[in-house]
């Protein structure tokens, strides 16, 4: 969740390669309100946040490809490779549904994608 400022008023189109002063907010809807309240141009947050914001001028500029918010990774030095199968199985079988209990994968689990992980080093730049 980031909020970005920019010293001119012609931000949109060159967020990609500019160097800009940002700020952490530790809640979605408070970066969505701070840029509401003109207090910065742009911010990143979670679509289904800024899509409720649509009606106060909010437009989303880019929306980021999908992939995981938590990962669940094992230490193949310590765990054998049946073991890590036998977790890694246990959990793509679960249905959320019959477990209303869960709370870390509360949606299901999936395996991942390398390819999809491999697309994050596209944005290291930007975390610097």
């Amino acid at each position: 969740m980031w909020l970005f400022h920019s010293k001119s008023n012609s931000f949109r189109g060159r967020f990609k390669h500019k160097k800009m002063k940002y700020t952490n907010f530790e809640a979605h809807h408070a970066v969505v309100e701070a840029v509401i309240r003109g207090e910065f141009e742009a911010g990143t947050l979670k679509k289904d946040i800024a899509e409720k914001y649509i009606g106060f001028g909010i437009r989303i500029l880019k929306e980021s490809p999908k992939w995981p918010g938590v990962l669940v990774v094992a230490n193949l030095k310590t765990l054998s490779k049946d073991k890590t199968n036998s977790i890694k199985n246990a959990l793509l079988s679960l249905n959320p549904k019959e477990v209303p209990e869960l709370v870390f994968g509360k949606y299901g689990f999936a395996q991942v994608v390398i390819e999809d992980l491999n697309n994050l080093k596209k944005y290291e730049k930007y975390a610097k």
